[in-house]
């Protein structure tokens, strides 16, 4: 029970607290106990996910990295033949296999099966290659929307939509593999191959590690 006075003094009750002319609040029988401000899940801040480029092949071409906001796969189609096109390496039994997938209901299923989507904040690193490209971004790094987790002989590959181009401003080409219909997926698949092996320059069957077909087929197929 609270009372007032003539003077406007408030009085503590036996389970309050109350304001004195002072100014003074006097603690009553209960006490006060701090309260901590949880911030709501939904508005906490995340982290970026952090990736990193498989080294390019050693060669002198000028080569730029930017992030390719290709699908994954052409819009309402399944994985394709004309999805396929080998780029700079000599990995034709890469290409021939993917191509060779994506001709049948089995193999189609079985690319999908392959490769995983997830948005999320990305920074990809490229200070490790920054010598090998012609023009480096700001602050050795590129930011997307978007990584994928592609699975090859039972060991997954967490990739990002950042790849090797040539320097054009406008009309510019995936130096490695690529898809006239601008289909993301046979260069996730050989992207992350390469970053399994090392680097794209593994899988140049000139210069890299002279991996067969069965090889190939082990790591893709399974």
């Amino acid at each position: 029970m609270t009372h007032r006075d003539a003077n406007r003094f408030r009085i503590p009750g036996p389970l309050g607290h109350s304001n004195t002319a002072s100014g003074v609040r006097t603690v009553g029988p209960l006490g006060f106990q701090p309260v901590t401000f949880a911030v709501p899940s939904n508005l906490q801040i995340k982290a970026a996910k952090k990736l990193k480029m498989p080294a390019p092949a050693g060669d002198s071409r000028t080569k730029l990295v930017r992030d390719v906001s290709w699908d994954l796969f052409k819009k309402g189609k399944d994985p394709a033949v004309a999805d396929v096109h080998q780029g700079q390496l000599a990995n034709c039994t890469l290409a021939s296999l993917l191509g060779a997938l994506a001709n049948t209901p089995s193999g189609r299923k079985h690319i999908k099966s392959l490769i995983a989507e997830y948005s999320a904040v990305v920074e990809t690193d490229v200070s490790a290659v920054a010598g090998e490209l012609d023009s480096v971004p700001a602050g050795k790094k590129i930011t997307s929307s978007r990584y994928f987790a592609v699975t090859l002989g039972g060991q997954t590959e967490e990739v990002s939509s950042v790849f090797y181009t040539d320097d054009a401003d406008e009309g510019w080409s995936l130096i490695y593999m690529s898809s006239a219909n601008e289909a993301l997926w046979p260069c996730l698949i050989e992207k992350a191959y390469a970053q399994r092996e090392g680097s794209y320059g593994a899988l140049d069957s000139g210069s890299g590690k002279q991996l067969t077909l069965n090889q190939i087929w082990k790591v893709v197929v399974g």
